[in-house]
């Protein structure tokens, strides 16, 4: 099992066909959920990719 800040990347680059891979994989403790429990996929975005 990974942990926080370990990456799997080489493993899941034979799983996945080449137009489908990963440019990174990030592990989170926790992931930000709306008051009904989904996962807030904007809040995401903006965290890790900067608000464009």
């Amino acid at each position: 099992m990974l942990g926080l800040g370990q990456t799997s990347k080489p493993t899941l680059v034979h799983v996945l066909a080449s137009s489908h891979s990963l440019s990174d994989l990030r592990l989170v403790a926790e992931l930000p959920r709306s008051a009904i429990g989904k996962v807030l996929k904007r809040e995401l975005r903006e965290r890790y990719l900067g608000s464009s």
